[in-house]
């Protein structure tokens, strides 16, 4: 077992499924997200952890609506087409930066001491490098051969991410 643990993480099959978790959850908490403002208007539950106000609306929505789907589709399926793998890349990327941008924003009101916290990092960063890793895992194929070593790992992350990230939030 020891040996199988140690394979699977020289491999680089680890930040395979770490990245797969992460798609996972963050593309369906996007898209749960998206459905209660659906159901209740004005709901952007979104905020909490991606403030996109200064886009319009609509775009906003479309934005993450569609890396709901490539997000979840990254997570769930076992390999992705070449145009779905810069898709994902793409919105990744998007939201990356905007969550990058967040975490400047939520310095500077640190610094300026209009908030206080008890830890210096923003829940943002901590997306930012999440997500910052399941686009670097995005940018290339997957081996099938090697698909079932990270189901577990990765719906593993995904309940973590679960489990903390309303701590995260508080």
């Amino acid at each position: 077992m020891r040996h199988l643990v140690t394979q699977f993480w020289q491999s680089g099959l680890a930040s395979t499924a770490v990245a797969r978790g992460v798609s996972l959850f963050v593309g369906a908490f996007c898209l749960l997200n998206l459905a209660g403002d659906i159901l209740h208007p004005g709901f952007d539950a979104n905020e909490w952890w991606i403030d996109l106000r200064w886009l319009p609306h609509g775009v906003s929505l479309a934005l993450l609506s569609v890396a709901g789907v490539l997000l979840l589709g990254n997570g769930l399926l076992p390999d992705l087409g070449s145009w779905q793998r810069r898709a994902t890349l793409a919105c990744t990327l998007i939201l990356t930066v905007a969550l990058i941008v967040d975490s400047v924003q939520y310095y500077l009101l640190l610094w300026r001491g209009l908030i206080t916290s008890t830890v210096p990092i923003p829940c943002t960063a901590l997306l930012a490098l999440s997500l910052g890793l399941v686009g670097w895992e995005a940018r290339r194929p997957r081996r099938l051969e090697l698909h079932s070593f990270t189901v577990w790992p990765g719906l593993a992350t995904c309940f973590l991410f679960c489990l903390c990230f309303p701590l995260l939030q508080m």
